[in-house]
């Protein structure tokens, strides 16, 4: 998987606020005033400084891709979660609800996780993907996805890769699996390849 920081650097100094890049190229100044003083120590401490600064910023790029709720349902704000379960990286949830019923779809961006190379060998493997229960491929484009459902249960799992990310869709009373469907076809998925460089 290629690195984000080239492309998140590049993000944030041609696509931020001013006063928010000018920020951050003093906190690097800073990084290697103190390299050249000989304090190790604090470098290490204040480029960690840095790379948040940068991991927000990209935070906020991605929160952007999601997209408004289809027409008779309501979303919740974007939700930051720690992506040290998934081996690090960023991971951004939001909550989409039908405004009147119970149907209700979680939706998930996860990158610069370990768990997506996990993901994208099971994408290349026919195999893999008919051992899971209630399996099967759709496309999004051309972009082929794995779509999970239950008609018991009436609950499913849309998931797939955008570059070097992972977009996963959970939900659960609906009316079937293409309401997952329809509301990833909505993601700004061009915006989310060109955050991570795909």
């Amino acid at each position: 998987m290629k690195s984000l920081l080239p492309l998140t650097l590049a993000a944030l100094l041609l696509g931020g606020p001013a006063a928010r890049a000018e920020e951050f190229l003093d906190q690097l100044d800073l990084v290697r005033e103190l390299y050249e003083e000989g304090d190790i120590g604090g470098a290490m401490t204040e480029l960690e400084f840095a790379r948040q600064m940068l991991q927000e910023r990209l935070d906020e790029r991605f929160a952007a891709v999601f997209p408004e709720p289809p027409e008779g349902w309501r979303a919740g704000e974007v939700q930051r979660q720690s992506g040290a379960m998934f081996g690090g990286g960023t991971f951004l949830e939001r909550s989409y609800s039908e405004a009147a019923g119970n149907a209700r779809i979680e939706a998930r961006i996860i990158a610069g996780s370990p768990m997506i190379q996990a993901f994208a060998a099971m994408m290349a493997s026919p195999a893999m993907i008919a051992s899971e229960p209630g399996a099967r491929r759709v496309r999004i484009g051309r972009t082929n996805a794995v779509l999970t459902w239950d008609e018991t249960t009436r609950s499913g799992e849309l998931r797939f890769l955008v570059g070097g990310a992972m977009i996963q869709l959970e939900g659960s009373d609906l009316t079937d699996g293409d309401v997952l469907l329809a509301l990833a076809k909505r993601f700004d998925l061009r915006a989310v390849e060109e955050l991570t460089g795909g």
